[in-house]
């Protein structure tokens, strides 16, 4: 599955500096790990974080993965104070 996330800072301007951190935060919790290991040796990084476009979001559509078309989720969330973070559009955090 591919998952856009568009993010609104709505917390104390000086966190701002975390935002990113704030973020992979937010992708443990939802996704896991951020690396798995391959029958149980081989390091692979089980998710990422790219920086990406208001037009790449709002254009998001399911890529073709192995013949077959992928899951696409859009996610608009609002950071707040302390990094607690709101959902603003369909999406499940």
């Amino acid at each position: 599955m591919r998952t856009y996330l568009k993010t609104t800072w709505e917390g104390f301007p000086a966190q701002q500096a975390c935002e990113l951190e704030i973020i992979r935060d937010w992708c443990r919790g939802r996704f896991g790990p951020e690396v798995a290991y391959v029958q149980g040796v081989a390091a692979t990084p089980s998710w990422f974080v790219n920086e990406s476009t208001e037009e790449a979001f709002e254009a998001a559509r399911p890529i073709i993965w192995g013949g077959y078309k992928t899951k696409t989720k859009r996610v608009a969330i609002g950071i707040g104070n302390r990094g607690k973070i709101a959902v603003h559009s369909d999406g499940e955090a």
